[in-house]
C-alpha cells in the first residue's frame, strides 16, 4: 500500500486518500494504533466512547484523570491496587466500607511534629501521634484519653505481655487494679482521703518491716521490727520518733 496502512491509521478528513475513517488491522501483527501528528490535537489520542484494552497498558508519562477511577474489589492474595515489583502487596476492599492492606511487612510513616503529627485525623489534623524522640511515640492535641471500662479478666488499661494485669472501672467513680500489685519505686503517694479495706479476712495493710531507721526521709513513716518489738517510726527532720516497743536507730 502506498500509505503503509499496516496499522490503525487516523487520517485527516477530506484528504486525497479520503482517510476520514480509521483503517482497521485484520491480523494481530497489524494491531498497533498510530495517531497522525496532523489531527486536530497534535500528539494526543481521544476516545469519545468506551475503550477496552485486553492486554497490558504501559504508560511512560503522567496519568491525569478528571473523572472517577473504579478498581475491582481485589482479594488478600491479589489486591486491587498493588506494585509492579510485588503484586501481592497493596490495598483491597475486604468488606463493606473497609479498605485493607495485604502482604505488608512494615508500614512506615514520617516522624511528624507536635503541630503536625504523622498519624492524624481528617477533621482534626493536629490531633494524633508522632515520634518525639528515639523509641518514643507521643500524642499531641489531646485533651482526654478514654479507654473501655474493662473487666476483672481483661481490664480496660493493660499490658501487652500480661493483658490481665491493669486497671478497670469496677463501678461508678471507682478504679480498680486487677491481678497484681502496685509498687511505687520512687517518689511518694499523696492521699486526700482515708484508706479503706474490703478484704474479707480483715487484713488492712501489708508493709515491709525494717531493722532500724536507716535512710528515712523527713516526714516519712516506717514499720521497724527488732528484738525489742515492733513500732511505727516517724521521721521529723533528723529525729526519729517511735510509737511502740522498738526504739532502734541507726548507729
Amino acid at each position: 500500500m502506498p500509505d503503509n496502512l499496516n496499522s490503525a491509521y487516523l487520517g485527516q478528513p477530506g484528504s486525497a486518500d479520503n482517510l476520514n475513517t480509521p483503517f482497521l488491522p485484520e491480523t494481530a501483527s497489524e494491531a498497533t494504533l498510530n495517531a497522525r501528528s496532523d489531527i486536530s490535537t497534535r500528539g494526543e489520542l481521544h476516545a469519545q466512547g468506551d475503550g477496552v484494552i485486553g492486554g497490558t497498558l504501559t504508560v511512560t508519562g503522567v496519568i491525569t484523570n478528571t473523572a472517577k477511577t473504579l478498581l475491582p474489589n481485589g482479594t488478600e492474595a491479589d489486591p486491587a491496587l498493588g506494585f509492579s515489583s510485588e503484586a501481592s502487596l497493596g490495598f483491597y476492599r475486604s468488606a463493606a466500607s473497609i479498605v485493607a492492606m495485604t502482604g505488608i511487612g512494615q508500614l512506615s510513616v514520617a516522624d511528624g511534629t507536635e503541630a503536625l503529627p504523622s498519624l492524624g485525623f481528617e477533621s482534626e489534623a493536629s490531633l494524633g501521634f508522632y515520634r518525639s524522640a528515639a523509641s518514643t511515640v507521643a500524642m499531641t492535641g489531646i485533651s482526654q484519653l478514654l479507654v473501655a471500662d474493662g473487666t476483672e479478666a481483661l481490664p480496660g488499661l493493660g499490658f501487652e505481655s500480661e493483658a490481665s494485669l491493669g486497671f478497670r472501672r469496677s463501678a461508678a467513680s471507682v478504679v480498680e487494679m486487677e491481678n497484681g500489685e502496685l509498687t511505687i519505686a520512687d517518689g511518694g503517694l499523696n492521699l486526700s482521703s482515708c484508706i479503706t479495706s474490703t478484704v474479707a479476712n480483715g487484713d488492712f495493710l501489708s508493709v515491709t518491716t525494717f531493722a532500724d531507721d536507716t535512710g528515712m526521709r523527713a516526714n516519712a513513716l516506717r514499720i521497724v521490727q527488732s528484738a525489742s518489738g515492733i513500732s511505727l517510726a516517724i521521721r521529723s527532720g533528723s529525729t526519729t520518733y517511735y510509737l511502740g516497743a522498738s526504739t532502734v536507730s541507726e548507729a
